[in-house]
């Protein structure tokens, strides 16, 4: 607990006082009755007692002069016995603990170094404004699944979240010929960036796709599928999404 100045100052000059009434009363006590082994037990008690007061108020005073530092912005100096009272006080955060124990791990079962505990980016990956390839290839590695697989089972409104005005108008074309339902699924899939335009309205990246596909039904299995897609993004929205420009098979 912290203690005032004036408090603090108080309780020495009464601990100094106590100290010293006690000891006039022990010699007054021992002239008294005039005892020579008295005046001698006497003065070992006036020491032990001078002792402990002065201990007191050596501990009083250190206690006073941390607290003044901590005060004033600057360290507080320790000694062995406030030391020992520190090795009973809070250890580390747990929570610190156990995000380092997370890092470990994840460097463990990958084998690469695992992100900062405290990362610095300039920006969030793949901002508006901005172009993280790893991040984006994620994302267009996703965006594939999921239009092929709406395509099969012709959900235009799913699709029409991913496309761009002109890619939906052809969509809805393709599923005005031909209606029929197809399940597709989508077993594995690569993708890579081959070309990346930017304006300061707009980031077009262009994709190409390495893909094993399986249609139901069909004869054989599995099929393997070469694609080139477009994706653009409006750079003057906030909330910009990728959109699916166009479709293409490489010649």
């Amino acid at each position: 607990m912290k203690l005032p100045a004036p408090l603090a100052a108080a309780l020495l000059c009464a601990a100094m006082f106590c100290a010293a009434m006690f000891c006039a009363a022990g010699q007054a006590h021992a002239v008294e009755f005039g005892g020579g082994l008295s005046r001698a037990a006497m003065g070992v008690l006036d020491i032990i007692f001078l002792c402990v007061a002065g201990y007191v108020v050596w501990r009083i005073v250190s206690r006073l002069r941390n607290q003044n530092r901590e005060d004033d912005g600057q360290p507080p100096t320790y000694d062995a016995d406030s030391r020992a009272d520190d090795d009973d006080g809070p250890g580390p955060d747990p929570r610190d603990m156990r995000s380092r124990r997370a890092q470990a791990a994840w460097e463990y079962l990958t084998g690469d170094p695992a992100p900062s505990l405290h990362p610095r980016e300039e920006h969030p990956l793949d901002a508006p404004g901005t172009f993280n390839e790893r991040e984006f290839l994620t994302g267009a590695k996703i965006m594939y699944r999921r239009i092929l697989e709406s395509w099969g089972g012709r959900d235009l409104a799913d699709l029409r979240q991913f496309c761009a005005p002109d890619m939906m108008r052809r969509f809805e074309e393709m599923a005005g010929k031909n209606p029929a339902k197809q399940q597709v699924a989508v077993m594995l899939v690569d993708a890579r960036v081959v070309d990346l335009k930017r304006t300061n309205t707009s980031t077009c990246a262009t994709v190409s796709y390495e893909a094993t596909v399986a249609d139901a039904g069909a004869e054989g299995g599995s099929r393997k599928a070469s694609e080139v897609w477009r994706f653009c993004r409006d750079e003057t929205l906030t909330d910009a999404k990728w959109l699916l420009e166009s479709m293409e098979r490489p010649q």
